[in-house]
């Protein structure tokens, strides 16, 4: 059983009006504060009557995408990148490893960064031009990948292709970043967001309640007796 799956036996031990909220946000539908007093006054009134099957009939766990994998095999057509030489192409075996070796300064980190500014990776580094050029051109740059068995090519300053993004580096920047700075989770499975939208619901509906109870235990001014008016209107005089 999924954790999905699991998320939906135990909403269908609560309440009625909770299972029929999950199932609006389920569907797409976004329950907000305009939504938040007519079920607080939904739970006040006779039970709405439950669809054929129960109010989570509608529901079901998302399936999983069936991406075709990505594969990068080459940089390219890269100009007035650091001091990398032009009209040089680093490929990539597209199954199994490749290693790309060299002395320090022979162009390994150029090319790591070409890659790190089109893929996920959780440092990047700038991309600097030729400190020694005299008048940098336009930086260039393509990364040539496989989505299955279809070449595509990325280019630098282009729109960077979203299948790109399925494809994660790290090197020692990175870990370095992993270790030392506040990360924010950029991903929640389904089962847990749908427990998050269903407690914010929950919490928006509480606030209404709360606030009915407030405004009905707020004592009510009492009437002012005729000897009182007289007198605030000879104080005022």
């Amino acid at each position: 059983m999924t954790a999905y799956e699991d998320v939906l036996d135990w909403i269908a031990t609560r309440p009625w009006w909770q299972q029929r909220a999950l199932a609006r946000i389920a569907s797409g539908e976004t329950i907000g504060d305009g939504e938040y007093e007519e079920i607080a006054k939904s739970m006040f009134e006779k039970p709405l009557a439950a669809p054929e099957g129960g109010w989570l009939s509608s529901v079901t766990a998302p399936q999983d995408a069936n991406e075709e994998p990505v594969r990068i095999i080459a940089v390219k057509g890269v100009a007035n990148v650091n001091r990398l030489a032009e009209k040089q192409e680093l490929t990539f075996a597209p199954d199994g490893l490749t290693v790309v070796y060299g002395n320090n300064g022979s162009g390994k980190s150029g090319y790591a960064r070409i890659l790190q500014s089109m893929v996920r990776a959780r440092h990047r580094a700038d991309i600097l031009p030729d400190v020694f050029a005299e008048s940098p051109g336009e930086q260039l740059g393509q990364v040539t990948f496989l989505i299955a068995e279809t070449e595509h090519t990325s280019s630098l300053g282009s729109t960077i292709d979203p299948a790109l993004r399925r494809v994660a580096l790290y090197d020692e920047h990175c870990g370095d970043t992993y270790l030392n700075s506040e990360a924010e989770i950029s991903y929640r499975p389904s089962a847990v967001q749908l427990l998050d939208d269903l407690s914010a619901v929950t919490a928006g509906v509480r606030r209404v309640i709360d606030g009915w109870k407030t405004q009905k235990s707020a004592p009510e001014p009492s009437p002012s007796s005729p000897i009182q008016a007289r007198l605030r209107r000879s104080s005022a005089l």
